[in-house]
């Protein structure tokens, strides 16, 4: 750890954040496969068992219902009856076949029974109905008591159990679910802290570990000016010396100022070339200003698109409130279904009374010509209550295409709007590219006025030529000063090694910092 650079040290650091924040994103993904497969065996498997469940034993009870009204109608509507009959018996067939298929451990051995009592059901049925066609409706009616109804009333029981054993697997399914849910979250919030703690203890060490090292460097730096402080004054008494000697080189400095002349011609070209180059380099600001206004209303154009996306999201959280309306009115369909289904049940319990006093009466029974008018009256109230429905979904129908309809005009208009403004911002992206163009442009006139500097310092470079032949003539003066230049060269020489010094010390921050020597 002491070895690695404080940019591999803070790498590490970001790098344990990243993976807890990687662990808490797996664990989150594992939970919602986990919880997205439970959900589907709740709703292809315990739902639909409950669906199938409740479709058999209705369908049992309308058949039921046709072969009483088979065994008291009159033999004109016999076939139709029949027909009728079959149809529910075949429709209880295929619910008790698509319930086998799943079947499972808790309800296997209802199953089986529930079967068993279909098929004794079913066999008893036949066989009254045979009476019925063979005009036998007094013997009819016994069997119906005897044989089929009691079979009847512990298959409905069966079924009934099958329901309830569904409802406490999918309660224990969602029970389940649940405990899971809290474990998942319990190990998402612990990864986190982990974390968390692991994170922060070490940008701690590491915090901590640089400012250790720097103080220690900054100390060093410190100690090396104050050496290289005395060292300067030393250089200043040697400057003193040498200041005797400067005067015996005015002579010389003379034949060097018509070189210098020549090079102050040359700074002045120099000069006039600079000055082009800021007025381009002020022209090139203009147009980067002028770039700058026209992305602007490239982002303006961007945020209005962002506008009508939202307008659109809008619409369709109001089709969405005017969908939950519509499932308001489905409830009520189902409330009035809920009625029709008890005034069916209680059709067969009155059909049921009636057929009892019709085989204790006989054709003299009064009884049943009573309970006859009590089946017409609630027979009455299903029609009424079917028509509500009729209505109701004929309402329901109106209402959703009225709202696929509002929804689809809405929305293409704001794709109409959104289109518009994208061909805004290709419009002005281009305006973009021809202000960069021109940007390209001044760049390159700068760079002409760059190679005339540089002629420029070829020239300059000249002049430096014949300053050095007067440099020449100053040899035999800085000679004279020789003695003076070797106490120079003894301080130079400690000045060198205290810049060895400094150099270490700055090579020991750049370890610091990248981890590395220069």
């Amino acid at each position: 750890m002491n070895k690695m650079g404080i940019r591999a040290k803070l790498l590490g650091v970001i790098l344990i954040f990243v993976v807890t924040v990687i662990g808490v994103f797996s664990v989150g993904l594992y939970s919602l496969t986990y919880m997205n497969s439970r959900n589907d065996i709740i709703q292809n498997t315990l739902v639909h068992r409950r669906s199938l469940s409740n479709r058999l034993l209705i369908s049992i009870l309308r058949a039921t219902v046709e072969q009483q009204k088979l065994i008291y109608q009159k033999d004109t509507q016999h076939d139709k009856l029949l027909s009728e009959y079959n149809l529910f018996l075949k429709e209880s067939e295929g619910y008790l076949n698509d319930l086998q298929k799943v079947n499972s451990a808790s309800i296997s051995s209802k199953l089986k029974e529930t079967e068993s009592l279909f098929v004794d059901w079913s066999k008893a049925s036949i066989s009254v109905n045979e009476l019925v066609a063979q005009n036998n409706a007094e013997q009819a009616v016994k069997d119906f008591i005897l044989k089929i109804e009691p079979v009847q009333i512990t298959l409905q029981k069966k079924i009934q159990e099958i329901l309830e054993i569904s409802k406490m697997d999918m309660d224990d399914h969602i029970r389940t679910d649940d405990e899971v849910f809290k474990v998942i979250t319990f190990v998402c919030v612990g990864t986190v802290l982990i974390g968390l703690i692991i994170g922060c203890l070490s940008a701690y060490l590491v915090i901590k570990k640089l400012l250790e090292s720097l103080i220690t460097t900054t100390s060093k730096i410190a100690e090396t000016a104050q050496s290289m402080t005395q060292t300067a004054q030393n250089l200043s008494a040697s400057s003193s010396e040498l200041s005797t000697a400067s005067t015996q080189q005015a002579a010389s400095l003379e034949q060097t100022s018509a070189a210098i002349e020549e090079m102050n011609s040359m700074v002045r070209r120099n000069a006039d070339a600079a000055r082009d180059c800021t007025i381009i380099t002020n022209d090139s600001v203009k147009s980067t200003v002028h770039g700058q206004s026209v992305v602007d209303k490239m982002l303006q154009s961007m945020n209005e698109i962002q506008d009508s996306n939202t307008a659109l999201k809008e619409q369709t959280d109001i089709s969405s409130k005017e969908f939950g309306d519509m499932v308001n009115v489905i409830n009520e369909i189902s409330n009035k279904t809920t009625i029709i289904n008890e005034i069916v049940f209680q059709t067969k319990l009155l059909s049921f009374n009636a057929s009892v006093e019709a085989a204790r009466a006989g054709e003299h029974g009064k009884g049943f010509a009573v309970v006859a008018e009590e089946i017409g009256n609630l027979a009455q109230m299903s029609g009424g209550a079917s028509k509500e429905i009729a209505g109701l979904l004929d309402s329901s129908l109106i209402r959703v295409k009225a709202v696929i309809e509002k929804s689809r005009v809405e929305i293409e208009n704001l794709s109409d709007q959104n289109r518009q403004k994208i061909i805004e911002g290709g419009v002005v992206a281009n305006e973009c590219r021809d202000v960069l163009e021109e940007i390209a442009s001044k760049i390159k006139e700068i760079s002409e006025m760059a190679d005339s500097i540089s002629q420029a310092s070829d020239e300059q470079s000249k002049g430096v030529s014949e300053i050095n032949k007067a440099i020449t003539q100053l040899d035999q003066v800085t000679q004279a000063n020789a003695s003076s230049s070797q106490k120079s060269a003894s301080t130079a020489e400690r000045l060198l090694g205290e810049a060895d010094t400094l150099r270490q010390s700055s090579d020991d921050l750049a370890f610091i910092i990248d981890g590395k020597a220069e």
